[in-house]
């Protein structure tokens, strides 16, 4: 079986209405950008990372954490705006370059446990089954979860 190449894209808005900055909040020190970033570097099945953000503190430290970065235009950066959007921008600008990949992961930075095995276990499941066309990661709640309770 040839190996598909594989595409990490890191959305990372600076915009966000709810928590400012998000995206460089810190856990033990680490950004979550720099967080979901280092955890992709160790899957031994990426063939490329990439951040898409419009947000000029946002490339500053991806700069400064070795991350590749796309600018993304300010309409695909909006509250209503649609991830779908941003990862097509970035895949036509890639094209351009030659570079094309049969499987993109959307690995948002809110995310911070997602692990590497994860990443490679998505990436094995889509290389053995040709008829997935997607697949994401889910996480069980208790029943008594509420929404609210996370923004503490």
């Amino acid at each position: 079986m040839e190996k598909l190449k594989t595409l990490v894209l890191i959305p990372a808005r600076g915009n966000s209405k709810s928590i400012k900055k998000k995206n460089l909040t810190k856990i033990n020190n680490k950004t979550l950008i720099q967080i979901i970033f280092e955890k992709a570097k160790k899957s031994k099945l990426v063939d490329k990372i990439i951040c898409s953000s419009e947000d000029n503190i946002i490339i500053k430290h991806c700069k400064k954490i070795g991350l590749e970065y796309i600018i993304r235009p300010m309409k695909l950066s909006r509250d209503i705006s649609d991830v779908f959007y941003t990862a097509r921008h970035v895949l036509k600008l890639l094209k351009k370059n030659e570079e094309n990949f049969d499987v993109i992961i959307l690995a948002q930075p809110t995310s911070p446990f997602v692990s590497a095995k994860i990443f490679d276990k998505m990436i094995k499941l889509m290389y053995q089954n040709n008829h997935i066309s997607s697949c994401q990661t889910i996480h069980e709640t208790p029943h008594n979860y509420h929404y609210l309770n996370t923004r503490v």
